[in-house]
Order: C-alpha cells, then structure tokens, then sequence
C-alpha cells in the first residue's frame, strides 16, 4: 500500500507549475527513482497541470489544483484533482504527431512518460487525474499480468 508523502493546494497560475515539478521530483527521489526517471515524470506532470489549466479552468488562475503524491518501493503515484470543467474521457486523444504545430502532445507525453494514466471523472464536479509511474527496474521484474 502506497504512503502519502506529500498533500498540498495551489492555484491555476501556469508560474506555479514549477513549484509542483519541484514536489514532485523530490518525492519520486525519496522513492528512489533515477534522474531520468523523475525527469519523465516531471515533464508529465508538467503536462498534466498546463491540460488543467486551459481545460478544466480556460486559464482562470484563481482556481484550486488539489496535489497528492503517494510512494512506496519501486513507485510513485501523483494525483492532481481539478473543480473545473470536466474531462469528456471520449474525446481524449493525442494529434497526430505528424502534424507539427505546437500544443496538442501532452497526452500523448503524459502516456509515453508514465505507467498509468488515469482519469477519474465519478466526482461530482471536475476531475482527478491520476499518474502512476513505476521503477523500470520494477517493472521488468512484473509479470505480463501483473503489468495489465
């Protein structure tokens, strides 16, 4: 069972994006993850609040981001809960990575940089978004079934 290791509020504001990142690479190094690892997971984060902020929020920088990050040996899990405008789960989808142009990739890096991508949409308003990440040591060591 995972431990919380760190609880914490901010606002919608795009310059406290960094500070999250900060959080969140000091908790995954208490897990020990690589710095190639926390630095995937840093950029997923990254990601997953600038897709809260313009989606959930439509750049209103007053709004609540909920963070929990929970650890255990070998994984990290980051929960970002929004009380903004919820996610429509059907029409998530990543451009075509062809089309170069910017913005349209951060769920395709948050899939590509995470283990799980997870979107929580049962609350009765916004959404949490959950990012689990687990240790490439850890997950070469599962089994086919364990890892689905």
């Amino acid at each position: 069972m995972a431990t919380l290791l760190v609880n914490f509020t901010v606002l919608s504001k795009p310059e406290l994006i960094a500070d999250i990142r900060r959080r969140v690479g000091e908790a995954a190094k208490e897990c020990g993850f690589s710095e190639d690892e926390i630095h995937d997971l840093k950029l997923a984060v990254n990601e997953a609040v600038a897709n809260i902020i313009e989606h959930a929020y439509e750049w209103r920088d007053d709004q609540p981001i909920r963070v929990n990050i929970l650890g255990k040996p070998g994984e990290i899990e980051i929960r970002l809960r929004d009380f903004g405008k919820k996610v429509q789960k059907d029409q998530l989808r990543s451009r075509d990575l062809e089309d170069v142009r910017d913005g349209g990739i951060g769920i395709f890096l948050m899939r590509s940089l995470t283990d799980e991508v997870i979107y929580d949409t049962s609350h009765e308003d916004g959404t949490e978004l959950i990012l689990i990440k687990r240790h490439q040591s850890a997950v070469a060591s599962m089994s086919a079934s364990e890892r689905n």
